[in-house]
Formats: structure tokens, C-alpha cells, sequence
């Protein structure tokens, strides 16, 4: 058994927060100040880190707003993840999941099959274990609707904004089906608005996106999916 956590350098006395955005995926590293740190240079870092699964334990995401999921999502759908197996890269020796998607709605964008699968970095695979912070993947037998980035691209986050472009179909009680977060908090409403300030660290939800307040919140006062995903559409469209 072993476990590997993608913990940044411990030899960092002085870091700062530096966001490396690739696309719309956006995530937080630890680096070091100085003026010999030019973007080129913690790129280098940040590929450097990945090969030798350096990366921090405590991930920090960037909030972004529902409209950037909508604008920066080459392809929403929804579907019901049928399989999760993981495996490992015989190259570089990470351990990947692999999420397979039956889509039963192309909500936005394009296909060329019905089955979709998505790869996020780590997971358990041979009894090695590989830990990345704030790595929600989706499970088996969820039905949702999945906003994904780049199809097909190697990322270690193939939804955007990370669990901000992921959510949950639930029912409830009347048999109508409903939207909650990826923490299947239900989405009371959702309020498409300009870019969030990129200084401002997910909690786990987009800009705009209202869950129903309390502890236990009822999953009846949660969005309509067909209102959901008509405002998906609607707000796609101005992209496209």
C-alpha cells in the first residue's frame, strides 16, 4: 500500500498566490516571489511539478460566474456516469480516474458519440493512492449535468472551474427532477452575471449560482433541470 500527496515544495519560505489559468481551468499554486519568476518561468515550474506529482495537497480554485461556465465550456451535458476505474500512466507513472458518461442531452456544443469519457488526475489504482485537494469526482450511478472544458484534453480537471461545473439531478418526492451541486446542496436559482473577480477562492459553487439555505434544505424548492437547462442554453447561445 502507498499513498502520494501533491504537496508543493517545502522549501518555500516566502510563496505568494499565483494563478495559473489554462483555458477557463483555473488553479492556485504556491510560488516564490522575485523578479526571476517571469509567467514562462512558473509554467516550466508547474510542468516540472506534474511530472514529478508535486503539486499542493490543499488546492485553491478560483470562483468563476455561471455565465464563464457557459462561455468557457466547450461542451455541456447531461448524462449518468455508468463506470469509474482508474489506471496509470505508463509514462509518467500518475494515477488517473476515468469517468465514462452516457449523455442523454447535448445541452451545448458538440458530440461525435453518445459516451463521453472524462480523466481526472489521481485516484487509488493497485493499492497506490494519489491525492489531489479539492478533487470531487463524479460517481458511479449519478445522473447530472456535467459542463466540460476541453473534451478529449489532458487536464487535471476536465470540468470547468472544477466542482463549480459540476451538478447533480435528484428527485424528489413528486417524481420532478432537480438540480443540485456537486455537494448536493439543491441550486434554489441561478443569476447569469459578468466575470467573477478572479481574486475571489471558490467555495465550491459559481457566481450566481443560490443553494436553498439550511442545514437540511428540501429538495423541493430546488430549480426545475428543464429551467436549468434552458437558461444553459440561453446563456451559451451568446457565445456561440
Amino acid at each position: 500500500m502507498g499513498s502520494t500527496s501533491l504537496s508543493g515544495p517545502k522549501w518555500f519560505d516566502d510563496v505568494q498566490l499565483c494563478r495559473m489559468k489554462t483555458a477557463e481551468q483555473v488553479m492556485i499554486l504556491n510560488l516564490p516571489r522575485g523578479p526571476r519568476w517571469t509567467k514562462m518561468g512558473y509554467r516550466m515550474l508547474v510542468l516540472l511539478l506534474l511530472s514529478y506529482t508535486e503539486l499542493l495537497s490543499a488546492t485553491s480554485i478560483l470562483e468563476v460566474s455561471f455565465s464563464e461556465l457557459c462561455r468557457d465550456s466547450q461542451v455541456i451535458v447531461e448524462g449518468r456516469v455508468s463506470r469509474v476505474t482508474t489506471k496509470r500512466d505508463e509514462n509518467s507513472g500518475l494515477i488517473w480516474t476515468v469517468v465514462t458518461i452516457d449523455t442523454s442531452d447535448l445541452i451545448s456544443g458538440n458530440l461525435s458519440k453518445p459516451v463521453l469519457q472524462l480523466e481526472f488526475l489521481g485516484g487509488t489504482h493497485n493499492g497506490v493512492t494519489l491525492n489531489v485537494g479539492e478533487m470531487q469526482v463524479p460517481e458511479a450511478g449519478e445522473t447530472g449535468i456535467y459542463f466540460i472544458n476541453k473534451p478529449g484534453a489532458k487536464q487535471v480537471h476536465p470540468l470547468t472551474g472544477w466542482g463549480q461545473g459540476h451538478f447533480i439531478l435528484q428527485t424528489d418526492a413528486k417524481g420532478i427532477q432537480r438540480i443540485a451541486t456537486a455537494r448536493k446542496r439543491p441550486v434554489a436559482q441561478v443569476e447569469p452575471s459578468d466575470a467573477s473577480e478572479h481574486s475571489v477562492l471558490s467555495k465550491g459553487t459559481a457566481k450566481g449560482v443560490k443553494v436553498v439555505a439550511g442545514a437540511k434544505p428540501p429538495l423541493s424548492q430546488a430549480m426545475n433541470a428543464d429551467d436549468f437547462k434552458a437558461l444553459i442554453r440561453t446563456t451559451s447561445s451568446e457565445f456561440r
